[in-house]
């Protein structure tokens, strides 16, 4: 389980497991977005498709 922390969201992208109900019931701070759950997602990890653009780019610095 994974909760939104204030106005901010929190994404869960191709999470492998069963989704549960939160334990807390407050509707100021919902569950968090579950996306292609229990599916194959691509890239694999969003850091090492950052970092290899930025070593294409030779942009490694912002």
């Amino acid at each position: 389980m994974f909760r939104i922390p204030g106005y901010r969201k929190n994404y869960s992208i191709g999470t492998k497991g069963t989704k549960h109900a939160g334990d807390f019931k407050n509707p100021v701070r919902p569950d968090g977005v579950w996306v292609r759950a229990n599916a194959t997602v691509s890239p694999v990890s969003l850091f090492e498709a950052q970092l290899e653009l930025r070593k294409r780019t030779g942009r490694l610095y912002h």
